[in-house]
């Protein structure tokens, strides 16, 4: 089944190549954008403001450029962008970054599993929650994804 709009930032091949085989492998046919820098974020959705805008921004922190933190901050204080979850996917366990990111607005923090088997779990939990049982402000539901 086709489905809504994702948008992962993500500068890992490898990692990007695992999400979409973690989500067609569990029957989703979500089309999915990737940028893979930083600062391709918030112009990127800034110009698709009308036409089509990601459901769920899946958001990895250590990036080229503009790192996660900042491009988190820069969305949640946009009173447009603020609405569309992000769920931050990264290597990073570090507390202060799980802090920072939850302070900014995330909706969830996930470490990326270095098991190929769980991170492939992860993602497929991650993405039945959050495209089939998530209920969204009729904002996002409005948009055109």
């Amino acid at each position: 089944m086709q489905g809504r709009q994702i948008l992962a930032v993500e500068d890992s091949d490898q990692d990007f190549e695992v999400f979409c085989w973690a989500l067609k492998r569990s029957g989703r046919k979500n089309p999915v954008s990737r940028l893979n820098k930083g600062d391709q974020v918030l112009p990127f959705l800034r110009e698709n403001a009308s036409e089509q805008w990601p459901f769920l921004v899946i958001l990895d922190l250590n990036l080229p450029g503009v790192g996660g933190i900042e491009i988190l901050r820069d969305m949640k204080a946009d009173p447009v962008l603020r609405s569309i979850p992000v769920i931050v996917l990264t290597t990073s366990e570090q507390q202060g970054d799980v802090d920072a990111c939850y302070r900014l607005g995330a909706n969830s923090y996930l470490k990326k599993s270095l098991d190929t088997h769980h991170f492939v779990q992860d993602v497929q939990v991650m993405m039945d929650f959050w495209l089939d049982r998530v209920v969204l402000p009729e904002q996002v539901q409005s948009w055109k994804h």
